[in-house]
């Protein structure tokens, strides 16, 4: 058999393999618990996530180096901490902000989670208003 046609053959061979599918290849689907399949649980943490976490293990350890009492104390007024994409975090807050205290609010996010991701806090208190802070 000549090269041309024993590539032609193997060229058919390869995309009928393909237009088949697995279950023409005898392939097994992944089970929920062989490890091929992740829980939804084990999906990577989006940024709310991380940052949530970074404040939450700083103030817990008593690692508040560099932050003032009147940061903490503003910190530990977040409730939640949500996804907006993958530089944004939205934080919702106990009680009703002053404008002064949601830009340091910011501040203090931005230098408790030290994360390099995070570009943008919206905080959102609960007059229901949302600002947006810029690192």
């Amino acid at each position: 058999m000549s090269v041309n046609k024993l590539r032609l053959v193997a060229t058919g061979v390869i995309s009928l393999a393909l237009l088949g599918g697995a279950t023409g290849c005898g392939g097994v689907s992944p089970t929920e618990g062989s490890g091929e399949v992740r829980d939804q649980d084990d999906a990577p943490n989006g940024l709310g996530d991380e940052v949530e976490e970074q404040i939450d293990d700083r103030l817990a350890v008593g690692d508040a180096e560099g932050l003032s009492s009147d940061e903490v104390a503003l910190l530990e007024r977040i409730d939640e901490y949500e996804d907006v994409s993958t530089d944004t975090v939205r934080v919702l807050v106990d009680g009703e902000l002053a404008e002064a205290d949601r830009d340091a609010l910011a501040e203090a996010v931005f230098s408790a989670s030290e994360n390099p991701a995070l570009g943008t806090v919206q905080i959102v208190d609960a007059s229901g208003d949302e600002t947006e802070h810029t690192q």
